[in-house]
């Protein structure tokens, strides 16, 4: 629905090697996300098994329950139009790979094993299985469907605009290279990563920048669901940290040391994701570039639009151009940023005098406190400044009081000079009735202003600083050949 499409992540309380329970607390986070209309749902790396089973992997009646289960999953999800990850282990040609098992509708649409295999600390990983490297264009049976398996592989959604899918497996993310970047360039605007993450302190805040950062500069959605709660705590503990995060913000978070099951949503706004990815030329540069070494195979599948949506489940910013965090530093870039920029301005002229018009008001007041900042970082003495007051009609007294005040604490040189004979000349040298308070009446007076300011401007070698904001500008409240006329508009 308007570009927007519902994820969600789970976390299933599981037991170690007990694929039939496992498979009841997936079922469950499955139904109670279906009703709540989610379109693509992630859950934890070997969740039908449970992570931890260490050298039970070996042993096939683990595999034979956990291809049972994946069964009976596939046939009570079969009425379900819901993109559903699944970790499991899957044996191929001897091998054991751990992998996300991706279905929808009842049928498995692509088998995705993990690449890297942690094999330090707490993780022993290439003792159990087989990295995804060497398959390559390869496939599998797997509930009696022959399936494409393998790294190669991204899986499109034809009938929701936009939407192609990614998946890696826990320590992929990690890499110095993640997987995620290929399959991002190559089209991927959904990463999802399916983990058994162990917590360590500070571990969390670690891993939180991480994913934060994958989705900010592949300009995607990274949804992340870890195991939790369940697996065995011989050596470490899970916490079961979920997430969804879209270009770098995060939408939603689940509860680590949960003891219940979890079930985390939102919606993502996919349009916003594709535009960011015109904008940024990168993605089909490097594209192009790496095409003649890497391939990846797109499984297309139909999705019916997620047009029961009707309350939108993702925060708005209400002042979408603000950042969220570090406020007080977000404010110190503002003024750096700017008054940098008329530095250089007035350094590369060989000026070191402006005016600029004040009324009282904001827009006036950032310019002037701006110039202000930047002649004391040049050592200039506040006096080249001018600020000039110019009332005319409508012109309150607060404002003209505040007006002169401003300039006399900033120890500013400060004009009056008041426009009302002169816009009254003008109205009667064009014969406009100045009692007719229509479009002549507002304009001609932001027009005398900004004439008044060029003249004073050219007789004291300075340039006029606008006042004028971004906003003004862009929706024409400006005076076009009025106060819209600067040669350096700072609040712009």
């Amino acid at each position: 629905m308007y570009g927007y499409i519902r994820i969600g992540t789970a976390v299933p309380v599981v037991k170690v090697s007990d694929c039939e329970y496992n498979k009841e607390q997936i079922l469950a986070l499955i139904n109670e996300a279906y009703k709540k209309d989610i379109k693509i749902l992630n859950f934890p790396e070997l969740c039908i098994t449970s992570y931890t089973c260490m050298d039970l992997f070996f042993q096939s009646v683990l595999h034979k329950n956990a291809e049972k289960a994946l069964y009976d999953i596939l046939d009570k999800t079969k009425n379900m139009d819901m993109l559903i990850s699944l970790g499991m282990p899957v044996i191929i040609d001897s091998n054991i790979y751990n992998c996300a098992v991706m279905i929808h509708k009842g049928k498995i649409l692509a088998v995705i094993p993990k690449i890297t295999l942690p094999n330090y600390n707490e993780f022993f990983e290439k003792r159990y299985f087989s990295s995804a490297e060497d398959l390559i264009k390869k496939e599998c049976v797997l509930c009696s469907q022959t399936v494409p398996i393998g790294a190669d592989i991204l899986l499109e959604a034809r009938g929701v605009e936009g939407v192609v899918i990614g998946v890696e497996l826990c320590a992929d993310m990690w890499t110095p290279i993640p997987p995620c970047s290929y399959k991002a360039i190559f089209g991927a605007n959904i990463i999802l990563n399916l983990s058994a993450s162990t917590e360590l302190v500070n571990k969390n805040h670690i891993r939180r920048n991480i994913i934060s950062n994958h989705s900010s500069r592949l300009n995607c959605v990274y949804i992340y669901a870890s195991a939790g709660y369940g697996e065995s705590t011989q050596d470490s503990v899970m916490g079961g940290y979920s997430a969804i995060f879209e270009n770098g913000k995060c939408l939603c978070e689940g509860k680590r040391f949960n003891r219940e099951n979890s079930l985390i949503y939102a919606d993502v706004d996919i349009e916003l994701l594709n535009r960011a990815r015109i904008n940024n030329t990168n993605f089909s540069q490097s594209a192009k570039e790496l095409s003649k070494i890497y391939s990846f195979r797109t499984i297309y599948f139909d999705m019916e639009p997620g047009d029961k949506i009707e309350d939108l489940k993702r925060p708005i910013n209400k002042m979408p151009f603000l950042p969220q965090e570090n406020e007080k530093d977000y404010y110190e870039d503002v003024i750096n940023i700017l008054t940098t920029g008329l530095i250089k301005r007035l350094d590369h002229i060989n000026c070191e005098k402006v005016v600029l018009g004040i009324s009282g008001g904001l827009d006036s007041t950032l310019a002037l406190l701006l110039c202000i900042d930047t002649f004391d970082k040049l050592s200039i003495d506040r006096k080249n400044i001018i600020g000039v007051t110019m009332p005319c009609f409508g012109t309150s007294d607060r404002t003209y009081k505040n007006a002169l005040k401003l300039m006399d604490l900033l120890g500013i040189t400060s004009m009056e000079i008041p426009i009302e004979k002169a816009v009254l000349q003008h109205f009667k040298d064009i014969s406009h009735d100045e009692n007719i308070k229509d479009v002549v009446y507002e304009n001609a007076q932001a027009r005398e202003r900004t004439q008044i300011l060029m003249d004073l401007a050219n007789k004291y070698n300075a340039i006029v600083v606008g006042t004028g904001d971004m906003s003004e500008i862009a929706q024409g409240f400006a005076t076009y050949n009025g106060d819209i006329m600067s040669m350096y508009g700072i609040n712009s």
